[in-house]
């Protein structure tokens, strides 16, 4: 009897933590974000700058321009993506 109790908690346990794992978040990035800050040549911030980042394989480029303390940040960035930039 004690080893039917013990085979049936193992099993509900088993089951209750298969169960958990499609709940458990991935371990891979689907999105990621560039930022960063525009400064001149003697380190004081650029406000309004336009800043590109451009996705090497598709070509496709995306605009920020930079905030009052010279700031960007490009949200929703493929990690898995080469990209260049320019100013």
């Amino acid at each position: 009897m004690n080893e039917r109790r013990i085979t049936l908690y193992m099993s509900l346990t088993l089951l209750i933590l298969s169960a958990a794992v499609p709940l458990l978040p991935g371990q891979t990035a689907t999105s990621g974000l560039v930022r960063g800050t525009v400064t001149d040549a003697t380190g004081g911030v650029v406000p309004g700058a336009t800043v590109e980042l451009a996705e090497v394989s598709t070509g496709f480029v995306q605009k920020q321009v930079t905030n009052e303390v010279g700031q960007y940040i490009f949200p929703n960035v493929n990690p898995t993506s080469e990209f260049g930039g320019a100013i």
